[in-house]
């Protein structure tokens, strides 16, 4: 295996252990709720017309905790992304 495509496996293998502990942790509705805006934020890098538009209008519906879990969960897949 390739090295990036190496990479690319631990990194996708650690956002999978990530999302199941965000669940067991945090529930499913937060879980889905970080994953709107992971492929909203996706589809605004891609250029998909509306998806700002859309993703601002989800971030500023978020209730301040459900935003902290969110840059929580963010944050720590960076990190695990570094880390890999």
């Amino acid at each position: 295996m390739e090295k990036r495509e190496k990479l690319g496996a631990e990194i996708r293998f650690l956002g999978r252990v990530l999302g199941d502990v965000i669940k067991e942790q945090a529930g499913a509705a937060l879980y889905d709720l970080e994953e709107e805006v992971r492929l909203g934020a996706r589809a605004r890098r891609e250029g998909t017309a509306g998806a700002e538009h859309a993703l601002v209008g989800r971030i500023r519906a978020m209730t301040d905790g459900e935003a902290r879990i969110v840059v929580r969960a963010f944050t720590i897949f960076f990190d695990l992304m570094n880390l890999a």
